[in-house]
């Protein structure tokens, strides 16, 4: 990847395998670079705990233990109202669904940014809300 994009490290939970791809290419159009750690490798600047029905809270549970503080996105296959609502009661900062617009995920991304460049500049640390 070009040397001129931002980088970010995140932390994959769930049944991430078929997310990758598309964690990658819309990266890609953000010119934001993402380097997957595992966990304990460090404090990620996002997690992206993926909810399927049945492992909401089992999932969001091993989400905050890798996040060590990091913004959790949850990221649903299919648009569900009830599984969103628990995934922002299980502790998610954002939402997003695969079959919608990912401007959830961009906006997570964005957030990420910020939030790191303001540690790095030394300034207080944004609070977000769920979207």
């Amino acid at each position: 990847m070009p040397s001129d994009l931002r980088k970010l490290s995140a932390i994959l939970v769930g049944d991430a395998d078929s997310f990758h791809a598309l964690l990658v290419d819309v990266l890609r159009d953000l010119r934001v670079e993402v380097q997957l750690v595992r966990v304990g490798a460090g404090k990620p600047d996002l997690v992206f705990a993926m909810i399927r029905q049945g492992d909401v809270f089992r999932v969001l549970d091993l989400a905050k233990r890798a996040a060590a503080g990091a913004p959790i996105v949850a990221v649903l296959a299919l648009n569900d109202a009830r599984l969103a609502q628990r995934a922002v009661l299980g502790g998610a900062k954002t939402v997003c669904s695969l079959d919608r617009p990912l401007d959830g995920l961009r906006l997570a991304f964005s957030e990420a940014l910020s939030l790191r460049a303001s540690a790095l500049d030394g300034n207080p640390t944004l609070q977000g809300r769920a979207r």
